[in-house]
């Protein structure tokens, strides 16, 4: 079980991850691969579930509704304080930022940048995660995908 740093919210140019199935694609034993991306708009002013944030990713059909995580290296001090104090983290950590909701456009620039919605409070880590297991499964019923 992965811990998030909920203390912590990424900024632009910070790197995160769409965890999903693109175009069907999974590796091996059903696994869903971790598609990198990097925070191409401040997802602290203004982003919500109707005004979606941006990552810079192509995008791929199948990543609709897949859980975006944040990763974060380097001193992150929890309480916002300049200075490394006992409560500093120094190392790498991740949080949940939003759940990714497509490409802007199907060509060009628009392309290669994905929307993020915001979670709210019906939406956690582990119920998008529990819909790309739903998503998973309806597509292994329906022999959509080969188990």
């Amino acid at each position: 079980m992965v811990d998030f740093e909920t203390s912590w919210k990424p900024r632009v140019m910070d790197e995160c991850f769409i965890i999903g199935f693109p175009e069907g694609i999974e590796a091996p034993g059903l696994a869903p691969i971790f598609k990198r991306g990097t925070l191409a708009s401040d997802m602290q002013s203004g982003a919500t579930a109707n005004n979606p944030y941006l990552i810079d990713t192509l995008g791929n059909r199948g990543l609709s509704g897949a859980p975006v995580i944040g990763k974060g290296t380097g001193i992150l001090n929890p309480g916002g304080d300049r200075n490394v104090t006992l409560q500093s983290k120094i190392g790498t950590w991740l949080n949940f930022c939003g759940v990714y909701t497509g490409r802007m456009s199907d060509h060009g620039v628009g392309s290669q940048l994905g929307r993020c919605s915001i979670p709210d409070d019906h939406i956690s880590p582990r119920r998008s995660a529990l819909f790309m297991a739903r998503s998973v499964l309806r597509d292994v019923r329906d022999e959509v995908r080969p188990c």
